[in-house]
């Protein structure tokens, strides 16, 4: 009798198990993203849209960010959707809601 494992299927097991762990802790930090985000108060405040970018990972797959910066002189990058990216530009004044790190809108 031999044994049940050869070294490679160890070394497939243990790479596939780390896989898992990875996997775990990045939905478990996310959903308490989430929650925290979840259970702070909505925010508006006097804003201005002082810059834009976009991060592409591939032609399909886009993020797309706007910065504002607040009467007090603080400023705050929020991950948007792309209809908010197309429709804001920089200079544009308005309202800004927030929730956390959340982008709720910004009413002009």
């Amino acid at each position: 009798m031999g044994y049940a494992f050869s070294i490679g299927g160890i070394i497939v097991f243990v790479s596939f198990a780390v896989v898992i762990v990875i996997m775990m802790i990045t939905v478990s930090r996310a959903v308490g993203g989430a929650k925290k985000n979840f259970s702070l108060p909505r925010i508006s405040a006097p804003a201005k849209v002082v810059s834009k970018r976009r991060y592409a990972v591939s032609e399909k797959t886009k993020t797309y960010f706007i910065t504002f910066e607040y009467k007090t002189g603080d400023r705050a990058e929020y991950r948007v959707s792309s209809d908010a990216y197309m429709y804001f530009a920089e200079g544009d004044e308005g309202t800004i809601t927030v929730r956390g790190t959340e982008f709720i809108s910004f009413v002009i």
